[in-house]
């Protein structure tokens, strides 16, 4: 099952500061509209510049300030570099009077279990202003003898959970604790960037784990091609064995009534072998020739 989580605070957009915006909650996010795009990031003054999308007017946001420890009023600023993007979506309270924007990095994780309780699977995500998605996924199982492969695909969603993006699946399986080969637990990071298009608008995460019943043995192209040489091969030998066989031993009925006795002297002796036998059967060598 997919779940969207509010990997940043999402409290209520208050004053005239842009505040960590996420998946808002339904009664939240009817009271925001999208205004304006973010134009310009000024680090050093913490200040945000965005401009109105219908009439172009230009707008200039303080980051939110954090309470530091020990002071409970005033607080810090809050850095912004690193923490939003140009081209990034502002939504404005209906009475103008609040905004929200999303606050990198994003991150979330989730834990499944695939099919049973022995099988799961855990995926740690970071999404960070500059469009780069790193994660993590652990893979494991405990049963003894049989192992499983699970896929996941992390999807990232706008403020009202609307699907924007989704990464391609990635697999990953393991073998039983009992079984050699392979491990029962592996754990691989890997990463994707995403479009700009869809930074710009993204504000949740949603994590999907799921099983993928994959024949491990037969990932890759030369596996297949050599599985089914293997198969033909086998085919071919059963086809000679059965071949051969009916010749040794046809059916008693076959044999036409009345059919002479052998020739004198050629009781008790072994007949040549049939054509079918002759590359299934040993044969011992006349004196002098090789082996």
């Amino acid at each position: 099952p997919a779940t969207t989580k509010r990997p940043a605070a999402a409290a209520a957009a208050t004053g005239t500061a842009i505040h960590a915006g996420t998946t808002m909650r339904p009664n939240l996010a009817r009271i925001f509209e999208r205004c304006c795009s973010i134009v310009s990031v000024d680090a050093a003054s913490g200040q945000v510049v965005a401009r109105h999308d219908a009439t172009g007017d230009q707008f200039v946001f303080v980051a939110p300030r954090r309470p530091s420890l020990g002071r409970a009023l005033g607080g810090r600023a809050l850095s912004v570099g690193g923490r939003y993007r140009p081209g990034q979506v502002v939504y404005r309270s209906l009475d103008g009077t609040a905004a929200a924007t999303t606050l990198y990095p994003v991150s979330d994780s989730e834990t499944d279990e695939i099919g049973k309780s022995s099988r799961k699977m855990r995926t740690e995500v970071v999404v960070s202003a500059d469009g780069s998605l790193k994660a993590k996924t652990r893979t494991w199982t405990s049963e003894a003898l049989v192992g499983f492969t699970g896929g996941v695909v992390v999807a990232l969603t706008d403020k009202d959970g609307k699907l924007l993006h989704f990464t391609k699946v990635r697999k990953y399986g393991v073998n039983g604790t009992a079984v050699p080969g392979a491990p029962s637990s592996k754990t691989v990071a890997w990463d994707e960037t995403v479009p700009a298009a869809v930074m710009n608008q993204f504000s949740g995460i949603a994590i999907v784990h799921r099983y993928e019943p994959t024949p491990r043995w037969l990932e890759t192209q030369e596996d297949v091609v050599e599985f089914a040489k293997y198969v033909k091969d086998a085919y071919d030998t059963i086809s000679k064995i059965l071949a051969c066989y009916e010749e040794l031993f046809p059916d008693e009925e076959s044999t036409e009534p009345g059919a002479p006795p052998p020739p004198p002297g050629t009781q008790g002796t072994t007949p040549p072998a049939p054509a079918a036998c002759s590359d299934l059967l040993e044969t011992t060598p006349a004196p002098g020739q090789p082996d």
